[in-house]
Order: C-alpha cells, then structure tokens, then sequence
C-alpha cells in the first residue's frame, strides 16, 4: 500500500494513476477503474430531455447549424433528384445540464448512449415543401467545453475499499482520497 500524490487518481486496485488519465477514454488502471462512471453530462433531477432549453423570453432555443455535403452520389435530370451525402452539425446550449470531466478536445466529450438529452428534430423539404429521404448513418453528441473547470467539491468524494492483511498491517490506518 502506497499513499497518492497529488494529482494522482487511485484505481480500486490501489494503483494511482496521472489525474489527467481519468475519463480519457483509455484505459490506465490495471483493473480498468479510470473509465467508470465518466458520463459527462449529469441531468438536473427535473430535467425533462423531451422539452427544449427554456429561455427567459418564452423564445425558441437558438440552434446553430453547419451543412458540409461530402459527396455527391447522383444527380438526374430526369427524375429531378439528387443525392447526395453530408454532416450536419448542430450546436445549442442547454443550462439545465451539468457537465463533468471534461476536456478540451470535444471528440474526446461524447455524450454515452442511454443519456436522455434534448435534441433538435431535424426535418427536411425540397424546394416545393415535399419531404425528402434521409437514412442517418450515424449520430454522437458530444460537449464542448467553453470555460475552465469548477473547482472539486471536496464532499463529492468516491469511496474506495482496499482489501488489507491485517495481520501483516497490524494497527495501521490508511487515509485515501479518491
């Protein structure tokens, strides 16, 4: 048994591991520890994910939008049709979520499956109001981080059990922050 730095995240296992190493989507501790429960959004108990960010105003939530069409498929003259592929981003802010272990690179902020949080319905027309054929091949949401972190709260600690023999360790306390 070893006692941790600081900056230093003790695994269950009792190793201790770089702070930065928690929640990177890699995993360093031996028992795999650092990439538990790193969701990074945590809804308010009253969040409803079916209903949009309110606003003071009673206003619709603004959402950014980017459209960037990687491929062009088909194009007919014929049928009038095109096809083609793109990404579509999607950008807003939502004050009713918490966020934690964040960090500055957003691909490595992914929002986990089975989080309900409030999406915007995307609807598609053509140029006569008609509905148009979209197959999603994929969809992630994820945080960006705009600010520095707020500080820990020192009452928000994990609790972590180390098995000890205490016939080797006689009369021995061990204090660990997790």
């Amino acid at each position: 048994m070893k006692t941790m730095d600081d900056g230093q995240y003790t695994c269950d296992d009792g190793t201790c591991i770089n702070i930065d190493h928690r929640c990177d989507l890699l995993a360093h501790c031996p028992d795999l520890t650092d990439e538990i429960n790193c969701n990074t959004v945590k809804p308010s108990e009253t969040y409803i994910w079916e209903l949009p960010p309110p606003l003071p105003d009673g206003s619709p939530t603004p959402v950014s939008v980017f459209v960037n069409i990687t491929s062009v498929r088909d194009v007919s003259l014929i049928d009038l049709s095109i096809s083609f592929d793109m990404i579509l981003v999607l950008t807003w802010r939502d004050p009713r979520l918490t966020f934690q272990h964040l960090r500055d690179n957003m691909d490595q902020n992914p929002v986990r499956e089975g989080v309900g949080v409030w999406h915007p319905e995307v609807f598609m027309e053509d140029g006569d109001g008609s509905s148009v054929d979209v197959q999603v091949r994929g969809r992630q949401t994820f945080v960006r981080r705009v600010g520095p972190p707020n500080p820990d709260i020192p009452t928000r600690l994990k609790e972590g059990r180390q098995s000890i023999n205490i016939q080797i360790y006689p009369r021995t306390v061990y204090t660990m922050l997790i």
